[in-house]
């Protein structure tokens, strides 16, 4: 299955591509979509592939059915992984905190963050406790939740259960910043 850039997604049960688009310099994925919307789908992944910045580069799967899946997400900074101050990752319709499965890593403190339904504030706990993170949308287990910190990159493996009013086609988006706090 192929795709070039501006194409729109494949139709059911197609494999997922990835297209480089270089207006946008960025990597986008499209995947197959389950009409039937039993719980939760993903279907579009934008990943920026910038060489300057720190940048998200992947995420595995792409795209999924069910009430509950384990994401694994790279983040990379051609300085190192130390110059990652933290690391975003957000399933919802849009790019908003509000009523999503919104999580935020910071390497430094072992530290993971979910971002309540109001997107107003976070419920925080360290990677590997026995403590549990929840809002309306989801629940992470941290004890397994896992990380690795290493050469270039920052990965985070992240157990997702959704929660039954979060069923529906959604988004995946990853983001990060620098120690100087700037995003690309």
């Amino acid at each position: 299955s192929q795709a070039t850039a501006g194409s729109t997604a494949p139709t059911a049960r197609q494999r997922p591509v990835m297209v480089y688009d270089p207006g946008t310099q960025r990597m986008v994925m499209y995947g197959g979509r389950d009409a039937r919307a039993l719980s939760y789908e993903l279907w579009l992944s934008s990943i920026s592939a910038s060489n300057t910045w720190p940048a998200g580069v992947s995420v595995t799967p792409s795209q999924g059915l069910g009430a509950s899946a384990t994401f694994t997400a790279v983040y990379r900074h051609t300085g190192g992984a130390g110059q990652i101050k933290d690391v975003q990752f957000l399933v919802n319709t849009s790019a908003s905190g509000a009523s999503a499965a919104y999580l935020q890593y910071t390497p430094a403190t072992n530290t993971l963050q979910l971002r309540n339904d109001s997107d107003s504030g976070w419920f925080s706990g360290t990677v590997g406790s026995g403590a549990t993170l929840s809002n309306n949308q989801v629940s992470i287990n941290l004890a397994q939740t896992s990380t690795l910190v290493s050469g270039t990159d920052v990965r985070i493996t992240l157990p997702l259960s959704f929660k039954n009013p979060f069923n529906g086609p959604k988004n995946l988006y990853l983001a990060v910043t620098n120690l100087s706090g700037v995003s690309p």
